[in-house]
């Protein structure tokens, strides 16, 4: 999937997904690349987690709504050409796990939306943004796998990420 248009191009890469004492987790590295022409200044990144499910569109619009006004990461610059690294953790209280059975079996398929604001000359610029992590597909595929509810204990393995698009959310 191609990134959204604009100067600022994000990535993540998960390290470490967790399910335990109440609370699902996974740490990552937010990489943040400005492709323009110009200094994207005081830029401040919002991130969360939700679970894949039914309504995760709205979920993610909703997300992206409300990032506007939130406070986010502190505020940092990246000079035109430059890239930016954020380490950061997501978090969900276990409750509010969506939880998918497949075959009997439950597994969770986090969601990470991202949302950038920053200064751009006189304007406020922003990034909408949103990855799927998962285990990293098997050889000769490029679906990633999900994390099993029952194989929290024993870790996940390798983690990767893949940029989703939510559809248009009328």
């Amino acid at each position: 999937m191609t990134p959204p248009p604009g100067p600022l191009v994000t990535e993540i890469r998960p390290l470490r997904a967790a399910i335990r004492d109440g609370l699902v987790s996974v740490e990552l590295e937010l990489y943040i690349q400005n492709r323009g022409r110009e200094s994207a200044d005081n830029v401040r990144a919002v991130l969360a987690l939700l679970g894949a499910n039914a309504d995760q569109d709205a979920q993610i619009a909703a997300f992206h709504g409300a990032a506007r006004m939130a406070p986010g990461s502190e505020p940092f610059s990246i000079a035109s050409g430059g890239i930016h690294m954020l380490k950061a953790q997501v978090s969900l209280p276990g409750d509010q796990m969506r939880v998918v059975t497949v075959q009997g079996k439950p597994m969770f398929v986090p969601i990470v939306p991202v949302a950038l604001k920053w200064y751009a000359g006189l304007s406020i610029r922003t990034l909408r943004d949103a990855f799927m992590v998962g285990t990293v597909p098997a050889p000769g595929s490029d679906r990633l796998g999900p994390l099993w509810v029952e194989r929290a204990g024993e870790g996940f393995g390798r983690l990767a990420a893949k940029r989703y698009v939510p559809k248009d959310v009328g």
